[in-house]
């Protein structure tokens, strides 16, 4: 898809281990973009051939960017990931976005 984009501003980012067996680990981002009309935010997960020697794996927080006129104004915009399979050694996950970047450790 041509307009799909990093988004601007990640603002927080959630996790949560979901119980069914085996477990599923839940990645929930908030990020702000700078126009209405961005749609279907994504977690887009890093593809490593080596796994992080810090246990904390990556996403890109992405979306549809509109292609038409579009309101200029701050907006939020969520968007979450459901992980089947998760690694054992995984500590955390990081989401950027184009601006910055936000961590949550796994407790």
């Amino acid at each position: 898809m041509e307009n799909l984009k990093v988004i601007p501003r990640i603002k927080e980012v959630k996790v949560s281990i979901l119980k069914p067996n085996p477990p599923i680990l839940q990645i929930e981002a908030l990020g702000e973009v700078n126009s209405g009309g961005w749609t279907q935010g994504t977690l887009l997960p890093y593809v490593y051939i080596v796994p992080p020697k810090d246990g904390i794996y990556e996403f890109d927080f992405v979306a549809l960017a509109p292609t038409g006129p579009a309101t200029r104004a701050l907006e939020d915009i969520e968007a979450s990931y459901d992980w089947r399979d998760f690694p054992k050694d995984l500590k955390g996950v990081r989401v950027h976005g184009a601006e910055n970047s936000k961590e949550t450790l796994i407790k």
